[in-house]
């Protein structure tokens, strides 16, 4: 064979010259192989696409309860000292309560935060309220939805303390 026609088989890859492999199929150093990676890649990835390139950030607006010495309730008006009551599912009876303070949530839902009223010996069922007939009891922590209270009657919100002071036991009928 000639010389031009040998030159011709190497550069196709079919010559003695590479071992019979191919261009593309001959074994890369790992010196080549990491100089290909940092190259620059012509086009962008999809994920650039999915990348936002600015934020925005809104106003830090929280929702919170509102608590309130009034409120407004299928077309009644309550306000902080307001007595109501609270009907027993298991008894039927009615519960007497004052109105101490108010509550609104995020979900507009209204509730009421209650101290109860005990009943001294002269109530009677029977009878509609009278407020002579009851005396300030525990103080509740939690509050109870608007839906569970009835309204009775508007009162200051310190009127069963007077009467507390006013019936207070007389000091020659304390043991010693």
């Amino acid at each position: 064979m000639d010389k031009s026609k040998q030159e011709i088989n190497d550069n196709d890859g079919s010559g003695n010259g590479n071992g019979g492999k191919r261009a593309s199929a001959r074994l890369k150093t790992s010196k080549q192989k990491t100089s290909e990676r940092r190259l620059p890649t012509k086009g962008k990835s999809r994920r650039v696409i999915f990348k936002q390139k600015t934020t925005f950030k809104g106003k830090g607006t929280f929702s919170s309860i509102t608590t309130s010495d009034c409120i407004f309730y299928k077309g009644q008006y309550y306000q902080t000292g307001d007595v109501v009551f609270v009907v027993d599912v298991d008894d039927g009876q009615k519960y007497y309560a004052q109105c101490r303070s108010f509550l609104i949530d995020p979900l507009c839902e209204k509730s009421v935060v209650l101290t109860w009223l005990l009943p001294t010996e002269q109530f009677d069922h029977s009878k509609p309220f009278d407020p002579e007939s009851f005396y300030l009891g525990p103080e509740e922590d939690f509050p109870r939805l608007m839906d569970f209270v009835n309204f009775v009657c508007h009162a200051p919100s310190n009127y069963f303390s007077i009467y507390k002071t006013a019936r207070s036991v007389p000091s020659n009928s304390v043991p010693v």
